[in-house]
């Protein structure tokens, strides 16, 4: 038994949690969240959840990443889906436009934003928050037009 009384919580969580090391956040908008752990003002990096990862049963889940970003000493913007937007919410976009707006982004020398398949996508649609920002997408999904792909019938919810 471990005297750890946050053993088996997400990696974000303690490093935020009153009595942890960094300073950040969490906020929850309906179909996605948002956590920040301020690191490194060098080196920002937001990344982008791919569905099949986000959300899962457990509450010690991580944003995309986290370790490594963690075990490299950057600065971390990890954002959750919930369901199948493409991040195209009105909420957690109003929300990312907010945290541009009072200098989030402009705060980091350096900022890179990555993701996988449907995150890779979050990954490019937001890369205007940071005017010269790296992004790093991993197998994109960059369009549901039917009119320009019309073969993919993947995602007819969106």
């Amino acid at each position: 038994m471990s005297d750890d009384p946050l053993m088996g919580v997400a990696l974000w969580c303690k490093d935020i949690f009153p009595q942890g090391e960094f300073d950040g956040f969490y906020r929850k908008l309906v179909n996605h969240a948002v956590n920040y752990i301020e690191r490194d003002p060098n080196q920002l990096v937001i990344t982008f959840d791919n569905l099949a990862e986000a959300c899962g049963r457990h509450y010690a889940r991580d944003a995309w990443a986290t370790k490594f970003i963690g075990d490299n000493g950057w600065s971390h913007l990890g954002i959750f889906a919930g369901v199948t937007t493409w991040f195209r919410d009105q909420r957690l976009i109003d929300y990312l436009l907010n945290l541009k707006a009072e200098g989030l982004f402009r705060y980091y020398a350096n900022v890179a934003l990555a993701g996988t398949s449907m995150g890779a996508f979050g990954a490019l649609a937001f890369a205007h928050l940071a005017p010269g920002s790296t992004v790093i997408a991993f197998s994109p999904q960059t369009t549901l037009d039917q009119s320009i792909a019309p073969w993919d019938r993947r995602f007819g919810r969106v």
